[in-house]
């Protein structure tokens, strides 16, 4: 029987040695998915702002557009103003 009752506490050691193996990878296992959680959340927060910008920057393209066109437009009205001043 003294064999078979040092063989479980050899088996009882064993066991403690791994399941404090697994809840030291276990917690590094938190640990790397709580960081990735956040860096997701930091890349999630970069794309919002680049959307914001992109959206920003071609409603600026788009007045300025509109802001050229109008003043190309007006070029030949200031011609027909300038003649009318003279005439």
């Amino acid at each position: 029987m003294a064999p078979k009752i040092q063989a479980l506490k050899e088996m009882d050691a064993e066991l403690s040695a791994a399941n404090k193996l697994l809840a030291e990878k276990e917690k590094g296992l938190a640990e790397a998915k709580a960081k990735m959680d956040e860096m997701e959340a930091k890349r999630k927060k970069a794309n919002d702002e680049a959307d914001a910008m992109k959206k920003e920057l071609q409603a600026y393209q788009s007045k300025s557009r509109a802001a050229e066109n109008l003043i190309n437009s007006l070029k030949g009205e200031r011609d027909r103003w300038e003649k009318n001043k003279d005439g």
